[in-house]
């Protein structure tokens, strides 16, 4: 900063500050992502629970998004399902 003849408050001010954003308004969720095949039931399996997604997806490959709360599935980068996390209950055999 001596080189510059200036304080770090005022390159702050005058560089940085106008360049910052504002932070999101929803908090950051920690997402895991996985690659499925639609069976001929129209289900996924994630975590040994089966969602749904559209009978046209029959045994075609997805992206699923898994979060703490919410599983979401793409297809070709479209969102085709979103369904509450599921953690208790009858599991897969």
């Amino acid at each position: 900063m001596r080189r510059l003849g200036v304080s770090r408050r005022h390159v702050f001010e005058t560089i940085e500050q106008p360049a910052l954003a504002a932070l999101p308004p929803e908090d950051y969720q920690f997402a895991e992502w996985r690659l499925a095949r639609v069976s001929i039931d129209y289900h996924v399996e994630f975590d040994s629970f089966f969602y749904s997604v559209p009978y046209g997806l029959i045994r075609k490959q997805v992206d699923i998004r898994a979060t703490a709360r919410t599983i979401e599935i793409f297809y070709q980068g479209q969102r085709v399902g979103a369904h509450q996390r599921r953690f208790g209950g009858r599991r897969a055999q």
